[in-house]
């Protein structure tokens, strides 16, 4: 499921919110929404659309992603007599980040579900590749050494 459908399920109204914005704007915001390769990305330009939902309550004449001498603010506000430009930042974890955590989260769930009374522990050694498609492997390594009872 794309990440686009996924919040489109949790925000059932989106669509029609995206909707409100000028063409150019709306199919704009579309296809940053649809290219975006990871849930940060992503969770980016909603928190771009709803700065663009405050302008357009504010009555702003906004552009989305206009080019200014070579740069491509995320919004225009045309004002009197100059342009403003905004810059949408979300503060959160970075790209890296975001991935371990998502790996971490994914491997304690995974490990959870090993019918125990033991307390793991354990580290994760992050100079080696991280691949979501280890955890089982790891889940069932973690299984079988359990159920050998090493520890006593």
């Amino acid at each position: 499921m794309s990440l686009l459908k996924l919040y489109c399920t949790y925000h059932p109204d989106f669509m029609e919110r995206l909707n409100s914005f000028t063409k150019i704007n709306g199919d704009r915001l579309l296809k940053k929404l649809n290219d975006a390769q990871n849930k940060t990305a992503f969770l980016s330009t909603i928190s771009e659309i709803k700065f663009g939902e405050l302008f357009q309550k504010l009555k702003l004449d906004i552009i989305n992603d206009y080019k200014i001498e070579k740069k491509t603010p995320d919004w225009t506000l045309n004002s009197s007599t100059l342009p403003i430009i905004c810059e949408v930042y979300r503060l959160g974890k970075s790209n890296q980040d975001q991935v371990k955590f998502d790996f971490e989260n994914l491997l304690k769930e995974n490990l959870e579900n090993i019918v125990s009374d033991l307390k793991l522990y354990f580290t994760i050694d992050y100079n080696t590749v991280i691949d979501e498609m280890e955890i089982e492997k790891i889940r069932e390594d973690v299984k079988l050494w359990i159920d050998k009872k090493p520890y006593g």
